[in-house]
C-alpha cells in the first residue's frame, strides 16, 4: 500500500472495501486515484448476496432488515456524494 500523498492506491477485497471506507466515510486519502478491485461497495447488496452471513450478522449486531442502522454507518455507497 502507498504512504501518504501518493498518485494511486489499490486494493482487492477487504482492501477495496478500506479505500472506499476510507474515501468516503473518512475523507483522509489524499490519493488521486483508487483503484477497488472486487471490493465492498454497498453493504445492502453485500449482504443479500452472500451465502455467508456469520460474519455481518456478528459484526453488525443481527441481520441488515433487523439492524439497517448499523450497516449504513459503514456503507461506501452513502457516502459518495460527499
Amino acid at each position: 500500500m502507498a504512504g501518504w500523498g501518493a498518485r494511486l492506491r489499490a486494493g482487492a477485497s477487504y482492501g477495496g472495501f478500506n479505500d472506499e471506507l476510507d474515501r468516503g466515510c473518512i475523507g483522509r486519502i489524499a490519493f488521486r486515484c483508487i483503484v477497488n478491485h472486487d471490493g465492498l461497495f454497498d453493504q445492502r447488496m453485500m449482504y443479500y448476496a452472500t451465502e455467508e452471513l456469520w460474519f455481518p450478522e456478528w459484526e453488525f449486531g443481527g441481520p441488515q432488515y433487523e439492524n439497517p442502522q448499523a450497516y449504513e454507518a459503514v456503507n461506501p455507497v452513502d457516502f459518495v456524494s460527499k
